[in-house]
Protein backbone atom coordinates (compact mmCIF):
# COMPACT_ATOMS: atom_id res chain seq x y z
CA UNK A 1 0.00 0.00 0.00
CA UNK A 2 1.18 3.62 -0.97
CA UNK A 3 -0.72 6.44 -0.71
CA UNK A 4 0.20 10.52 -1.23
CA UNK A 5 -1.60 12.89 0.81
CA UNK A 6 -0.69 16.72 0.83
CA UNK A 7 0.09 18.90 3.69
CA UNK A 8 -3.62 19.39 4.86
CA UNK A 9 -4.64 15.96 3.79
CA UNK A 10 -2.49 14.81 6.87
CA UNK A 11 -3.33 17.27 9.32
CA UNK A 12 -6.50 16.51 8.90
CA UNK A 13 -5.85 13.01 9.38
CA UNK A 14 -4.05 13.73 12.35
CA UNK A 15 -6.81 15.86 14.02
CA UNK A 16 -9.14 13.21 13.05
CA UNK A 17 -7.39 10.87 15.07
CA UNK A 18 -7.01 12.69 17.68
CA UNK A 19 -3.19 13.30 17.94
CA UNK A 20 -1.24 15.83 19.82
CA UNK A 21 1.99 14.67 18.42
CA UNK A 22 3.10 12.83 15.63
CA UNK A 23 6.38 11.90 16.28
CA UNK A 24 8.97 12.90 13.21
CA UNK A 25 5.99 15.10 12.26
CA UNK A 26 5.94 17.68 14.86
CA UNK A 27 4.98 20.41 12.47
CA UNK A 28 2.03 18.87 10.74
CA UNK A 29 0.34 17.93 14.60
CA UNK A 30 0.28 21.94 15.75
CA UNK A 31 -3.32 22.78 16.42
CA UNK A 32 -3.32 26.27 14.73
CA UNK A 33 -6.39 26.01 12.70
CA UNK A 34 -5.42 27.26 8.73
CA UNK A 35 -7.57 26.64 5.88
CA UNK A 36 -5.09 23.73 4.61
CA UNK A 37 -7.12 21.58 7.11
CA UNK A 38 -10.91 22.38 5.53
CA UNK A 39 -8.74 22.32 2.15
CA UNK A 40 -7.42 19.11 3.32
CA UNK A 41 -10.91 17.56 4.03
CA UNK A 42 -12.09 18.10 0.47
CA UNK A 43 -9.32 16.87 -1.17
CA UNK A 44 -9.77 13.63 0.82
CA UNK A 45 -13.68 13.26 0.19
CA UNK A 46 -12.64 14.20 -3.35
CA UNK A 47 -10.19 11.16 -3.41
CA UNK A 48 -13.08 8.85 -1.36
CA UNK A 49 -10.69 7.83 1.19
CA UNK A 50 -13.30 9.79 3.36
CA UNK A 51 -16.86 10.03 3.01
CA UNK A 52 -19.31 11.89 5.40
CA UNK A 53 -22.42 10.08 5.80
CA UNK A 54 -25.96 11.69 6.08
CA UNK A 55 -25.35 12.66 9.62
CA UNK A 56 -21.83 14.09 9.30
CA UNK A 57 -20.17 11.30 10.61
CA UNK A 58 -17.12 10.55 8.99
CA UNK A 59 -16.09 7.04 7.68
CA UNK A 60 -12.23 6.22 6.36
CA UNK A 61 -10.69 4.00 3.75
CA UNK A 62 -9.74 0.89 5.56
CA UNK A 63 -6.31 0.91 4.68
CA UNK A 64 -5.44 4.66 5.22
CA UNK A 65 -7.49 3.54 8.65
CA UNK A 66 -5.26 0.99 9.07
CA UNK A 67 -1.89 3.37 8.79
CA UNK A 68 -2.96 6.19 10.98
CA UNK A 69 -4.26 4.16 14.07
CA UNK A 70 -0.54 2.54 13.16
CA UNK A 71 0.97 5.74 13.63
CA UNK A 72 -1.01 6.69 16.46
CA UNK A 73 -0.55 3.41 18.21
CA UNK A 74 2.97 2.29 17.38
CA UNK A 75 5.36 0.73 19.90
CA UNK A 76 8.39 1.98 18.42
CA UNK A 77 9.23 4.51 16.06
CA UNK A 78 12.79 5.98 14.37
CA UNK A 79 12.83 9.29 13.01
CA UNK A 80 14.82 11.18 10.51
CA UNK A 81 15.59 14.35 8.78
CA UNK A 82 17.51 15.60 5.52
CA UNK A 83 19.24 18.95 5.81
CA UNK A 84 20.73 21.33 3.43
CA UNK A 85 21.65 25.01 4.61
CA UNK A 86 20.17 24.86 7.65
CA UNK A 87 16.71 24.03 6.05
CA UNK A 88 14.97 20.71 6.45
CA UNK A 89 14.35 19.29 2.86
CA UNK A 90 13.13 15.73 3.70
CA UNK A 91 12.24 13.44 6.62
CA UNK A 92 10.80 10.53 7.26
CA UNK A 93 10.04 7.92 10.46
CA UNK A 94 9.27 4.21 10.49
CA UNK A 95 6.50 3.43 13.06
CA UNK A 96 6.41 -0.08 13.88
CA UNK A 97 2.88 -1.60 15.35
CA UNK A 98 2.26 -5.40 16.13
CA UNK A 99 2.62 -7.12 12.61
CA UNK A 100 3.27 -3.76 10.82
CA UNK A 101 6.44 -1.25 9.52
CA UNK A 102 4.97 2.08 7.82
CA UNK A 103 7.25 4.67 6.90
CA UNK A 104 6.04 8.11 6.49
CA UNK A 105 8.05 10.56 4.04
CA UNK A 106 7.62 14.17 3.60
CA UNK A 107 8.67 15.57 0.47
CA UNK A 108 7.97 19.36 0.13
CA UNK A 109 4.82 19.74 0.60
CA UNK A 110 3.77 15.87 0.21
CA UNK A 111 3.55 12.93 2.68
CA UNK A 112 3.84 9.44 1.48
CA UNK A 113 2.35 6.23 3.38
CA UNK A 114 3.67 3.29 2.94
CA UNK A 115 3.29 -0.01 4.18
CA UNK A 116 6.69 -2.13 4.27
CA UNK A 117 5.49 -5.27 6.22
CA UNK A 118 1.85 -6.40 7.20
Amino acid sequence: MKIKLSQGEFKYLIRMFGMENVPGFENASNQEQDTSVIEGKNILLSKKYIIEDENGQIKIFSPLFMAMKAIQMCNAVFCAVKIEKEEIVQRFAFYFYLNKILLVEQKEKYYEIVELLS
